[in-house]
């Protein structure tokens, strides 16, 4: 090609770099005036200059002046909109024609930007089938789409906004990000709703997971998912974060957290109400498993629960171990609470230590049993009032290798039953040591206890004050104490203590250097006697006579048979021989 024709085309190139800069300036003064003045009427087609060289005529040494004529042409459809709007788009650079209502195809990028005045409100680019205007956008976008609805909806009817779609399984069919380059507040992907049953963001998978949130972060308090009611005064049960599950069988979960190291499955907190409220229905409230199986601590309440068995835990090494001022509190139509594990419940409350329905140390009513639970100690409670108050037809069930029972305060074990009060097991069946009273029962059985094993006690009770030890009270007509063994003789009594053997003694009195059994009456006798064989024995002793010495009453029975009276007392008493 010669020089001359070169300088030709190069001239040409700078020519046409002026002719595109000036039709960009005439495509927005149409824009302005198309808002401002009713379209012109055009000519059915816009006469092709004469003498104009074809694309094909010009070759470039770089190809570049087919570009420039490409780019320089469709710039000059833009301007002509000014005299003719029916006027045919010219051909890209590569790839398809953009045609509406047609497809489109492109080996490049295709781009559309905003360089406008700065503060633009709209969407620069907007798919719109209502009748809004881009202007109206609430939230200024690169890329938007509208679909109206009712006065609103557009011809084409259509009902969703924007569509993202994928048959790539690594991909997705709508990508947010917020790179993060200016600080700020804000999100990936932004959804709102205005209606009560509409749902900003909704995630839907016949197969899998609907919506998923993950984060890379190693700071604390990261999230991955986060709901947040941002009104300080929320209707009643509206939740920041819900799960459901519409199974109406027995499978599946509400919300399921999980951890994949020591830390926390689950973590619920409130500044002054519950941590974690559940509710079983006609389930259960709480069931937990693990080496502990629930451990919480509350300022006013560890663990809230109801429900036909409101918490049930199973623990490797403890079912339920809670702390606070009430450390549990459970009220369930058929179990308070049911745990076990080497030990069944571990409860240490400033106030209460578990509580199934009042403030005190245990508080259980069951038709069948208040408290049931097994271990070496199978209940262990402090309260600064009761220990345990219980109710029932069997108040109170305890069975463990060492103790049955073991509590203290002012009044220990308080139970009344309408069958059995107490019903102990165990080699001590029940200890109780209380600075009032140790055991307190009433009931037509008001305590009935067993000891097992060779050392086997069925009741052990101490006292280091001048208090008695144990004290029976009876308000009506019957023993205030009875002890029976060896099945009891069939004979009845109305006496305040009764000893019933069939076989042996039935009241033996032992003692070192005291007298073994005494009786007193202010107005009767003070001993009455009665049997088939003899009203009274007196075992003969080892002296052939009567002792030296002796007190005024005493009678003595010697070797030899003979029956004496002591009639002076004194070092060396006076005695008479009676018989």
């Amino acid at each position: 090609m010669a020089e001359a024709e070169l300088s030709r085309i190069e001239k040409l190139e700078v020519e046409v770099e002026e002719l595109r800069a000036v039709c960009y300036r005439l495509v927005r003064e149409n824009a302005e005036l198309r808002e401002r003045v009713p379209p012109l009427a055009v000519p059915t087609a816009v006469p092709a200059a004469t003498g104009a060289p074809t694309a094909e005529s010009l070759v470039s040494r770089r190809g570049v002046l087919a570009k420039a004529l490409g780019a320089a042409a469709v710039t000059v459809v833009g301007s002509a909109v000014l005299v003719g709007r029916e006027v045919s788009p010219a051909a890209a650079s590569n790839g398809a024609n953009l045609v509406a209502g047609s497809e489109t195809t492109a080996e490049d990028r295709t781009s559309v930007r905003y360089d406008g005045a700065s503060g633009f409100g709209g969407v620069v680019l907007l798919g719109n089938d209502s009748t809004y205007g881009g202007s109206s956008a609430s939230y200024p976008a690169a890329l938007g789409g509208f679909a109206g609805a009712g006065a609103t909806a557009g011809k084409g009817g259509v009902a969703n906004g924007v569509y993202g779609f994928t048959d790539n399984g690594n991909g997705s069919g709508v990508v947010g990000v917020n790179s993060g380059l200016v600080a700020g507040a804000g999100a990936g992907v932004l959804g709102t709703a205005a209606g009560t049953k509409n749902v900003a963001v909704q995630g839907h998978n016949t197969l899998g997971t609907a919506v998923s949130g993950t984060s890379d972060s190693t700071a604390a308090d990261a999230t991955a998912v986060i709901g947040v009611i941002s009104s300080t005064a929320p209707g009643s049960f509206s939740s920041a974060v819900r799960g459901q599950n519409s199974g109406t069988g027995g499978l599946g979960v509400g919300v399921w957290g999980s951890h994949a190291g020591t830390g926390w499955g689950m973590y619920a907190t409130s500044a002054g109400g519950v941590g974690l409220n559940a509710s079983g229905g006609g389930g259960t409230g709480v069931t937990a498993s693990g080496a502990t199986g629930v451990s919480a601590a509350g300022t006013t309440l560890g663990v809230n629960a109801t429900g036909p068995t409101a918490v049930s835990a199973k623990g490797g090494a403890v079912g339920v171990v809670a702390s606070g001022p009430t450390g549990v509190a459970a009220t369930g139509s058929d179990i308070g609470v049911s745990a076990d594990g080497p030990t069944g419940i571990a409860a240490t409350g400033t106030t209460v230590g578990v509580s199934a329905a009042g403030p005190t140390g245990v508080t259980a009513t069951g038709t069948t049993l208040g408290v049931n639970a097994t271990g070496p100690t199978g209940v262990s409670a402090a309260g600064t009032i009761v220990g345990i108050d219980a109710g029932g037809p069997t108040a109170l069930r305890a069975h463990g290798t060492t103790v049955g029972v073991d509590t203290s305060g002012p009044t220990a074990i308080t139970a009344t039953g309408t069958t059995v009060g107490v019903d102990a097991s165990g080699p001590t069946a029940i200890t109780a040591t209380g600075t009032t009273v140790g055991l307190s029962a009433s009931g037509p059985t008001g305590v009935s206890v067993t000891g097992t094993g060779a050392a086997g006690t069925a009741v052990a009770a101490g006292s280091a004050g001048p208090a008695p030890t144990m004290r029976a009270f009876n308000a009506g007509v019957g023993p205030a104490l009875r002890a029976t063994t060896g099945g009891g003789s069939g004979a009845s009594g109305t006496a305040a203590i009764v000893g019933d053997n069939k076989g042996g003694t039935g009241v033996l009195g032992l003692s070192e250097g005291r007298t073994g059994v005494e009786g007193h009456s202010q107005t009767g006798r003070g001993g009455l006697f009665a049997g088939g064989v003899a009203q009274i024995q007196l075992k003969p002793g080892v002296l052939a006579t009567h002792p030296t010495s002796g007190q005024r009453g005493d009678l003595y029975s010697d070797s030899t048979g003979r029956l004496w009276f002591c009639k002076e007392s004194g070092a060396h008493a006076r005695w008479e021989q009676v018989a």
